[in-house]
């Protein structure tokens, strides 16, 4: 595993949730691990899948991104032990060593939660 440091950009709707977010973590071939706040975030590089863990102390949200493919996610709410499906429709994803880019629109039920784009750009420490 290499260590490395990252920007991460992220918008909903067009609004800006992260701008070049500097963030630490580790990789390996298949494996990026790393923290947004209070978020711990492993994203695992599966042939043409992407799969984006995103864990709190109240929830875990799994994503899985296949390119112009809908898939289904889930949220687990880990005080009421239920889940919830996510319904995901992966317009772009792009990945190599040095960046990842994800174009999304994620509904959760019935209810339309938006359109996102996540960029991690990485660079790893020598």
């Amino acid at each position: 595993m290499s260590k490395f440091n990252g920007l991460l950009n992220l918008t909903k709707n067009n609004t800006c949730i992260y701008d070049n977010f500097a963030i630490k973590g580790i990789k390996n071939t298949n494996k990026i691990i790393y923290r947004e706040d209070d978020i711990s975030v492993t994203i695992f590089i599966e042939d043409n899948t992407i799969k984006m863990k995103r864990t709190t102390s109240d929830y875990i949200i799994e994503m899985p991104f296949i390119n112009n493919v809908s898939t289904i996610g889930k949220y687990y709410l880990k005080e009421e032990k239920s889940s919830i499906d996510l319904n995901l429709n992966t317009n772009i994803i792009t990945y190599d060593e040095s960046k990842i880019y994800i174009d999304y629109n994620l509904s959760m039920v019935d209810e339309y939660i938006g359109h996102f784009v996540f960029s991690l750009e990485l660079e790893v420490e020598l």
